[in-house]
């Protein structure tokens, strides 16, 4: 194995409680960066969605904002796209998706990306944004179309969502311009669940790898999707960052190059592919996200039957924003939203901002958390209290009798079900 392209993913919920993710900036993020920032020669990939950037920018991490964007510019990571809140994107209209998708693109050229514009109008630069991390690596055609439209050259995926037929390799094509991309998950989940005992069991892993696809490899280091440090005790993110140091350093020990995604695939020319022409009811087995929103609890049917109401106001809107509406405003920055003169267009954006963050597909696995082995625990329920937080000040935003005749009262009722 002479090849390992590296994505860390640095996602972090809305929902998220301050000391967790303050815990999460000291013991993982600034190691991180301290550490790829020391080796020259090492270039990952990472996913930092809005939703990350959002709550470093509040909670006065603009330092860690800074050493990330420095990193970007001198080329020592590749930056890549998601969703801006997690959205579980084959369970989500596809509007929704895409709206999402390009505000996430906004947000990281905010923070990242160059200031410039064309005659004197305001806009704001990303430069090579050309990989995709979808929620739970899950796709349908919808979303993959999405992502081709949007010019994405590769996208990580579950293998599952494949024909069985396709084991033979890593990437294989969709479409002309988008390569779909599965990252080995027998090595991955050694390194996410702290399961490594010896790094001998990753060289029998890659070993055994290398026998079907060659010399090179792709692994996904996962973030905490679950919000906190409470089942993996308060050492949680230390022991993350520890993991990834030690398979850097035995990476490097045994020449073996660590470099992007971007930098593994872009050599790889597969055939397209005839057998994926239709995916949109495909649904992955024994996926965290997908068996969360599954699940025929009370609480999660709930709050699909919101989300699908939720969805449909946000579809029945008669004057859609147009580029110009927002194409300058940081819609998740309160101070930036209530400078906007034209109530019209302040009522939409924040009716947007919040829908996106109640889509958020994490409160389905905190609804199956609520009633499951972590019952006695208070957190899910407060984050499934955040989530109704958004839903009652979108209804705010937006004259909508089925809102306040029909959501409202489910609200309620969750309300209700998680005291």
């Amino acid at each position: 194995m002479k090849e390992v392209g590296l994505l860390i993913d640095l996602y972090q919920s809305p929902t998220q409680e301050e000391s967790i993710f303050k815990c999460a900036v000291s013991d993982f993020f600034i190691p991180l960066i301290k550490l790829v920032k020391s080796l020259k020669n090492v270039n990952i990939s990472l996913n930092i969605p809005l939703s990350t950037l959002e709550l470093l920018d509040n909670y006065g991490y603009q330092s860690v904002i800074l050493d990330i964007r420095d990193l970007y510019e001198n080329d020592r990571i590749e930056i890549v796209g998601s969703a801006a809140y997690n959205p579980l994107l084959t369970r989500t209209h596809p509007k929704i998706v895409e709206n999402e998708i390009i505000l996430n693109e906004y947000a990281l050229g905010s923070y990242f990306g160059a200031k410039q514009g064309f005659e004197g109008e305001p806009s704001i630069m990303i430069k090579n944004i050309e990989g995709f991390l979808p929620t739970g690596l899950l796709v349908n055609t919808d979303v993959l179309n999405i992502l081709s439209d949007l010019s994405y050259t590769w996208v990580l995926v579950d293998g599952n969502v494949l024909p069985s037929s396709y084991s033979n390799n890593f990437v294989y094509k969709y479409s002309a311009g988008l390569k779909l991309v599965i990252p080995n998950i027998e090595i991955g989940n050694l390194v996410n669940q702290f399961n490594i005992k010896s790094f001998d069991e990753i060289w029998g892993s890659m070993k055994s790898a290398e026998k079907t696809i060659g010399d090179k490899i792709i692994i996904l280091i996962n973030n905490d999707i679950y919000h906190s440090n409470e089942i993996t005790g308060p050492d949680f993110y230390k022991k993350k960052m520890s993991m990834i140091d030690q398979l850097i350093e035995n990476f490097c020990r045994e020449n073996i190059s660590i470099i992007s995604i971007r930098d593994v695939v872009k050599n790889f020319n597969p055939k397209l592919t005839s057998e994926l022409k239709d995916l949109s009811t495909f649904i992955v087995n024994e996926n965290i996200y997908e068996n969360a929103y599954s699940s025929e609890g009370k609480l999660q049917n709930l709050l699909k039957r919101v989300e699908r109401k939720v969805e449909s106001s946000f579809l029945s809107i008669q004057y859609a924003l147009t580029e110009d509406d927002f194409s300058t405003i940081s819609m998740w920055k309160d101070d930036e939203v209530r400078r906007i003169s034209d109530n019209n267009i302040h009522n939409k954006v924040s009716f947007y901002a919040l829908l996106y963050k109640y889509v958020c597909a994490d409160k389905y696995i905190d609804a199956y958390r609520v009633n499951g082995i972590e019952a006695a625990s208070n957190l899910p329920k407060v984050f499934l209290g955040k989530y109704m937080t958004y839903l009652r000040e979108l209804i705010k935003y937006r004259s909508d009798e089925v809102l306040t005749t029909e959501v409202l009262p489910l609200a309620e009722d969750i309300e209700n079900a998680i005291k």
